[in-house]
């Protein structure tokens, strides 16, 4: 007996079913042109967080986070070992790049500052990103499946 997918002029269902975007959509928004405008905006964005942070910081050292990065970046800079020298509750990394930041540019709290401000806001920027993306790609997911 023949089935209803066997019959040309019977309904499968898949006429109904949402079609994916079209590549002029998809095109559309990974053109140059957008891709260089979500970079400008980024950037925009970047530096004016970036100014606004370093001019409304306080003047005075942390004694805690702030003070024991320091500290301890400048036991690094002088030879030092994380954990086998000295205790940290912190990963090595950190030390280990603002030591390297110590040595090139000096020992100071304005390098460590900067170095700080650098690296939250390139972190805040990578999750705005990545929520961005994950945005994205649910609305698209819901306009496939949207009835």
């Amino acid at each position: 007996m023949p089935s209803s997918f066997d019959s040309p002029g019977a309904s499968t269902g898949f006429s109904e079913m949402p079609r994916p975007p079209s590549t002029a959509y998809v095109a559309a928004t990974s053109s140059p042109v957008h891709v260089r405008g979500t970079l400008a905006l980024a950037t925009v964005v970047f530096v004016l967080s970036y100014l606004f942070l370093f001019l409304f910081m306080t003047r005075y050292p942390g004694w805690y986070d702030e003070g024991i990065i320091v500290t301890d970046a400048m036991r690094v800079a002088s030879g030092q070992i994380p954990r086998r020298d000295f205790y940290v509750n912190y990963g090595p990394a950190q030390f280990y790049l603002l030591a390297g930041l110590f040595k090139a540019f000096g020992q100071s709290l304005l390098v460590e500052r900067l170095y700080d401000i650098s690296s939250s806001r390139s972190s805040f920027h990578s999750c705005l990103q990545l929520l961005r993306c994950i945005a994205a790609d649910c609305s698209l997911s819901a306009a496939l499946f949207w009835r």
